[in-house]
Parts: C-alpha cells; structure tokens; sequence
C-alpha cells in the first residue's frame, strides 16, 4: 500500500465473522467465483464484481510477479473510482 501512497498501518484486514453485524449498503467483489458464495450481510447490500485475475496463479520470475500484482492493484482502483464516480457522482 505504500507504493500506492496509501499510508494505512492501523488497519488490519478482518474475517466475515469479525463484521457480520454490520450493515452495508455495497459489497465490491474482485473474484467472480467468491461472489457466488459470499455470505448473507446485513443492509442487503448491492454487490458489485469485478473479475480480475489472481497474480497469486503467474508464474514466472519476480518481475513478471510484480507486473502481474500491478496490473491487478490497477485494475482494483480503476474498478473503485468509476464506481464511487458511477454511484456518488463526485468529481475529482
């Protein structure tokens, strides 16, 4: 996160169980199989998903990795802008 300039030490990542309570209003989905088996959540939220590949499945050496891992924290933060533009409207 930091080569995304994205300064987040205090947050950790959490299980569906530890937020299960909560309510949501929108669920995005990077794995089109996950989204067929995520869980019931409170808000009945609206799920969007967005199919992006694994860079965990490239093979290859460390570049081709990174390169792969890049594209794919690419595509997530295009995914999140038109989204968040898509549904709040708001200009950068």
């Amino acid at each position: 996160m930091a080569e995304a300039v994205m300064d987040i030490p205090e947050y950790k990542s959490k299980a569906l169980t530890e937020i299960k309570e909560e309510n949501f209003d929108y669920v995005l989905c990077f794995d089109k199989e996950l989204s067929n088996s995520l869980p019931e959540l409170k808000g009945n939220p609206e799920v969007k998903v967005f199919d992006v590949p694994n860079p965990a499945t490239v093979e290859g050496e460390e570049k081709v990795k990174l390169q792969a891992y890049n594209a794919v924290c690419n595509a997530i933060d295009d995914a999140c802008f038109v989204f968040v533009q898509e549904r709040f409207q708001i200009v950068p």
